[in-house]
């Protein structure tokens, strides 16, 4: 089925298509025609007639301060056409978790994963909401926490499942995992700092803050192997699954629990998310909505063989990945308006000079690894004149092009000294801005060559997010309140 006949059907349905609706402890199953739509892994890969990138990798000269590349290493810089339709496969970047990535053939699982480091604790729902829970609670706070290099446990970083569920009208009978990802990617998600559980209205403030926290994709996992590998991305997956009285049960249980032993299966289907697993156990570790109570706090272990089939004839009806987060390959131009990032199928052309940030954590420029050969990346970014890195020690790069070649700087002095770096943004128009894990904020004087500290104009403004949204800087608060920066380095809070 091609693009436009998704989206029909995805409009109908989203406008009250009713066939297949049911109601149970929170969750709908999708309409089986439209759910099959929705992309697989499998849909990530190139196509075959592409041709194959054939890399030169340039092998540094280390010195204290900056790895150098030789003349004779060093394509001429010229400008350069890139179209991103053309891009090698799309694969996240978890801070932690550094596999060589590739096609999916290529890719090494372990035999055991999890992603209990960036959880928050198991919430206790106390309506229908599931599903908003399984998205927002789980999946959200997740792959943020994971952004942010910290586990959610403070109330701006768990994110609301009462922002979904009070806005899609409430229902009492529950919602499709479809409708809420439709809604995250077109209106994002706020935290608890500014949507509580407690509260029924959303603001305006609200809204803001979700602005800054839209979903990027959404795609199924079709199978066992498919969950794992969504896992080891970072990436919790959403299941849809058939109730049954075990399960139901807030009683520990000894072995992974398989639905086919159920001697009380109940009517109705929940939300829950698949987080681990464990080939040893031939289970996937599950986190669910109903307290620290349930089974082994708020988590438990779930046979393979509830996965044989995923469909509504089966425990898990369907398999949803929600991306969040932000994924490989990363593109940034040093000409391109607000130093805005190109994703996997979005087309667009950039001249000048284009900067890709790999799968395997190299930099690239064009077809030449620009990043010394040993070196890992999480993230790049550029203002009009320079290209900056986030290395894995959580340390900030400079890319310095020099008469010789190119070379790496190291920006870790200073007040800098000692600190490590968890986000950073750059935009065309002012210098480059980091967020540290002690929740600082500083901006790098290019011309000064000295790191600054940054205050936002509000008493006690705690900042705990910086990112590019819409082409504008923006730094969250631990309060949810949202700063952008403007053209003159000022910021004010955003409306």
């Amino acid at each position: 089925m091609n693009y436009l006949s998704y989206m029909i059907l995805t409009i109908a349905f989203l406008s009250g298509y009713s066939a297949h609706e049911v109601a149970g402890q929170g969750a709908k199953l999708t309409p089986p025609q439209l759910y099959q739509t929705i992309p697989t892994r499998a849909a990530r890969e190139v196509s075959p007639e592409s041709e194959p990138l054939n890399l030169e990798i340039a092998s540094p000269v280390a010195e204290e301060t900056a790895s150098t590349q030789t003349p004779s290493e060093l394509q001429d810089n010229a400008e350069i056409q890139f179209n991103v339709d053309e891009a090698p496969l799309l694969q996240s970047i978890p801070p932690e978790i550094d596999p060589r990535w590739g096609p999916d053939s290529e890719i090494k699982l372990p035999a055991q994963f999890d992603l209990v480091d960036y959880l928050p604790t198991p919430g206790e729902q106390t309506r229908n909401d599931c599903v908003a829970w399984a998205i927002a609670h789980s999946a959200y706070s997740c792959q943020i926490g994971q952004e942010r290099r910290k586990r959610p446990t403070s109330d701006c970083d768990l994110f609301s499942p009462a922002f979904i569920f009070e806005q899609l009208g409430g229902n009492p009978n529950g919602l499709h995992a479809m409708q809420v990802i439709n809604f995250v990617q077109n209106t994002g998600c706020a935290t608890m700092a500014s949507m509580s559980l407690s509260k029924s209205e959303v603001g305006g403030k609200d809204r803001v803050e979700a602005n800054n926290f839209k979903a990027q994709r959404h795609e199924r996992a079709a199978s066992i192997g498919d969950i794992k590998s969504y896992i080891y991305e970072g990436y919790p997956v959403v299941l849809i699954v058939q109730m049954g009285g075990d399960f139901q049960s807030d009683a520990k249980i000894n072995a992974p629990y398989n639905w086919r032993d159920e001697q009380n299966k109940l009517t109705g289907y929940h939300a829950i998310a698949a987080v681990g697993f464990d080939d040893a156990r031939k289970a996937f570790l599950i986190m669910n909505s109903w307290g620290t109570q349930w089974k082994d706090c708020g988590f438990c272990w779930v046979s393979y063989e509830n996965f044989d089939q995923i469909d509504d004839q089966s425990w898990c009806a369907e398999a949803h990945v929600v991306g969040v987060k932000n994924y490989a390959p990363i593109y940034v131009s040093m000409e391109s308006s607000g130093g805005r990032r190109s994703r996997f199928g979005r087309s667009s052309y950039y001249s000048g000079r284009t900067f890709r940030l790999g799968t395997d954590r190299k930099i690239y420029e064009g077809r030449r690894v620009v990043s010394p050969d040993q070196w890992v990346f999480d993230d790049i970014t550029c203002n009009r004149n320079n290209l900056y890195a986030l290395g894995r020690d959580q340390t900030v790069y400079r890319l310095n092009d020099e008469a010789y070649g190119n070379s790496w700087t190291h920006l870790d002095g200073g007040i800098m000294a000692n600190k490590k770096v968890t986000m950073m943004a750059g935009d065309h128009s002012t210098e480059l801005l980091v967020l540290t894990d002690g929740q600082e904020m500083f901006q790098y004087d290019q011309r000064a060559g000295r790191w600054d500290l940054v205050k936002l104009p509000k008493k006690d403004a705690e900042p705990v997010d910086v990112r590019i949204t819409a082409g504008k800087i923006c730094a969250t608060t631990s309060v949810g309140d949202v700063f952008t920066l403007d053209q003159s380095n000022h910021w004010s809070l955003a409306p």
